[in-house]
């Protein structure tokens, strides 16, 4: 059996990741018994082409989705336009790696933001 830890940012707790082999842990317990999940209500919303996005706030959301057949990470800015939320021009698109490389600062950037004054 292995574990591994990560922070669940949006709940701001560790979470200890274990994978089970089948086998009986040290205390002799038989580990073929699925451990409990915790149910997490999402905060990402769907739009009207299906795909889901989070609201960051002043007309910014970040978006899950395909385009030209790959799956990233869309950060932009929207407008609303007789009702309608459309993209607008300003945004990045992180593919898969990119969004892997951030996912490595966040801790840091978390930490400079956090500690820097109002």
């Amino acid at each position: 059996m292995s574990a591994s830890k990560y922070v669940d940012y949006e709940e701001e707790e560790v979470v200890e990741v274990v994978e089970e082999d089948g086998e009986d842990d040290e205390d002799g317990r038989d580990q073929d018994k699925p451990a409990a999940k915790k149910q997490k209500k999402s905060l990402m919303q769907m739009n009207e082409s299906s795909e889901m996005y989070g609201d960051l706030g002043r007309g910014k959301r970040v978006t899950v989705r395909a385009f030209q057949g790959r799956v990233g990470v869309d950060i932009r800015e929207y407008y609303d336009k007789g009702g309608k939320m459309l993209p607008g021009k300003k945004g990045i698109w992180l593919t898969k790696d990119n969004f892997k490389s951030l996912l490595q600062y966040l801790p840091e950037i978390e930490e400079m933001v956090m500690s820097a004054p109002q």
